[in-house]
């Protein structure tokens, strides 16, 4: 019978109860929960008395099947502790073997308090069972089922011996003491919990979802701030962040989306990073500015940039789609808009008339002109022409009965417009354009996300003031339907070409 991944609802549910009776420390317990999710471990530090070793056995209550096991380590622990005594019947048969039932070999979810004292005796064999779920029992390396391991300490390791074991704990929570303004609900809670009992998950569950995070998308935008912010983190003195811790961020941000039952990483979901990549309390108190710096400069200018060139353009394409010329024959004539309202190549003219309303005439070729002009009235061709010749009147009459030597102007004339055409070459750059534009501006509201101011299943941290992702949200929401009728208009442009 196939697996299917556990909703969103039934997680939301499993972690309410597991939270009950925690002042404060729901945020911590939905820590724990999305790192075993996506098989990484969480280390809880903060000083004695927070909760930390209640928050690690709630967890342990979520699964169906597996076992849970917690220690103490001290500087003096010793490796049997945790990985189980030595077989002595084994010893007899000169064979190392350890005896691995109930200790740390077989465990689904374990707690290991004041894990940073351990010793260098534990430490190798405690990094090969993190980080590759496999133990080295004599000669035979075994596979175990750990599901995630909860560390805790008072205190930030120090020492380079110890900077493998911190890397092994992708996500990293300060623990502080109850707020004041839960301090009543502290003094009221009882020690008394109930554990669930229904809708545990079970392994088959968990490599279900783990499926369904691999088929999550991380869209342009979010890369791109993810490795703005590398970039960032690596000019400082301090952040020493792995290629290892980033490639399990990416796959903790697709559990993350894949236990909300979302498609896509969102810029929202990065708030986990706040969680996965500081080392020290001076990183810790440094990480949020620089990666609301990251945010300012790679996303929201960017995105006001593509605002404004998707504005121009927009504009730029409704003036170049409203423009007319004056339309033209096959041959190149100019087309002109005739009386009845359609194109002709005929220039209107109407008969000319002297300043006193007397038709005027086109004078013979062999008559001087008078003053340089070219039209008389009938009295002065008479007078200026005909009068010297004896059939003088007739040959006038002739002549002004003529239509052809009507002497005509021209009527203001309106050309005949049509819309202007533009070169396939550049209707193809502007299509391109609006395509790339619109693209770059999908792939930022896909970054974006839909969701409100909301916590989410995790309670996530803001990336920095809220104010510039709405700003960002309005922007695109804007720019995406200007672009979309843009790029529609350009394409209707090219569709009447020729």
């Amino acid at each position: 019978m196939e697996v299917s991944a556990p909703s969103r609802a039934r997680l939301e549910r499993l972690m309410e109860v597991c939270s009950v009776g925690l002042v404060e420390r729901e945020s911590e317990v939905r820590s724990v929960f999305l790192a075993a999710l996506a098989g990484e471990h969480c280390l809880l530090i903060g000083p004695p008395g927070t909760a930390k070793s209640e928050v690690a056995r709630r967890l342990r209550h979520a699964f169906a099947d597996g076992a849970f096991f917690e220690r103490l380590l001290t500087r003096f622990s010793v490796p049997e502790e945790l990985f189980g005594p030595l077989s002595i019947k084994r010893l007899e048969a000169d064979e190392y073997h350890r005896l691995t039932e109930g200790y740390l070999p077989t465990a689904t979810v374990a707690f290991l308090d004041e894990i940073f004292k351990a010793n260098s005796a534990i430490l190798n064999s405690l990094l090969t069972l993190l980080n590759e779920r496999s133990f080295d029992n004599g000669v035979e390396r075994v596979s175990v089922p750990l599901v995630s391991v909860i560390g805790a300490s008072n205190e930030l390791p120090e020492g380079t011996e110890l900077e493998a074991l911190h890397d092994r704990f992708l996500i990293r929570r300060m623990v502080a003491p109850v707020s004041p303004a839960g301090f009543d609900a502290l003094l009221d809670t009882g020690d008394e919990w109930a554990p669930p009992t229904a809708e545990l998950l079970g392994r088959g569950e968990l490599r279900a979802l783990r499926e369904r995070a691999r088929r999550v998308s991380m869209p342009a935008g979010v890369r791109s701030f993810l490795g703005a912010l590398r970039e960032r983190l690596a000019e400082t003195s301090t952040f020493r962040v792995s290629d290892r811790r980033w490639r399990k961020l990416g796959q903790l941000l697709r559990v993350a989306v894949a236990a909300e039952e979302r498609d896509e990483v969102a810029l929202a979901d990065c708030g986990v990073v706040l969680w996965c990549l500081w080392s020290t309390e001076e990183e810790i108190r440094e990480l949020p500015a620089l990666v609301a710096a990251t945010l300012r400069t790679q996303v929201a200018d960017e995105i006001a940039r593509l605002g404004e060139v998707a504005e121009t353009l927009a504009v730029k394409v409704a003036e170049e789609a409203a423009a007319e010329e004056q339309a033209s024959d096959d041959e190149g004539r100019l087309l002109w808009r005739g009386e009845d309202g359609e194109p002709t190549i005929q220039r209107p003219h109407r008969a000319a008339k002297s300043t006193t309303g007397d038709p005027l005439y086109v004078a013979p070729r062999e008559m001087k002109k008078v003053g340089g002009r070219v039209a008389y009235t009938f009295a002065e061709l008479w007078e200026h022409h005909y009068s010297a010749s004896p059939d003088g009147y007739h040959r006038l009459e002739v002549w002004t009965a003529n239509p052809a030597h009507e002497h005509r102007e021209d009527v203001e004339q309106t050309p005949y417009l049509v819309p202007k055409r533009y070169a396939a070459q550049h209707l193809a750059s502007r299509r391109d354009q609006l395509r790339a534009l619109l693209s770059a501006l999908t792939e930022h509201r896909a970054a974006l996300g839909d969701r409100e101011a909301s916590p989410g299943l995790w309670h996530l941290p803001r990336l920095g003031d809220a104010g510039p992702l709405d700003e960002c949200r309005q922007r695109v929401e804007a720019a995406i339907p200007r672009l979309t009728e843009a790029l529609a208009t350009v394409e209707t442009m090219e569709a009447r070409e020729p």
